[in-house]
């Protein structure tokens, strides 16, 4: 942890980033079931060989990766702006979980 930057700056800076994470892979995720569903549609003459349908899944799986991460305007952006005030400005515990049913106000 930098000293020039606070605690509590340091986590939101950190929560942001994970969530920015969770969201481009969300996107990824969602890219790689169209993409899949597309090649899926591609009337072949027979059918692929093992060696050829693993590479085609390795390269919508890398496709679906960059493009999430370098597109803007995708599901991840909504999703990251639609969540990010909802990292809280006071600095987190480390406390765990209670243990059992959460009481429901």
């Amino acid at each position: 942890m930098s000293p020039s930057i606070p605690p509590d700056t340091h986590d939101r800076e950190l929560d942001r980033k994970r969530l920015k994470e969770a969201c481009q892979d969300f996107e990824s995720c969602l890219t790689r079931i169209i993409l899949k569903s597309m090649g899926d549609s591609i009337m072949r003459a027979e059918e692929p060989d093992q060696a050829r349908e693993t590479y085609e899944t390795m390269f919508r799986e890398t496709l679906a990766g960059e493009l999430s991460r370098h597109t803007t305007g995708g599901v991840a952006d909504l999703l990251y702006h639609k969540l990010s005030p909802l990292i809280p400005d006071t600095p987190r515990t480390d406390t765990p979980p209670p243990e059992g049913p959460v009481p429901v106000k």
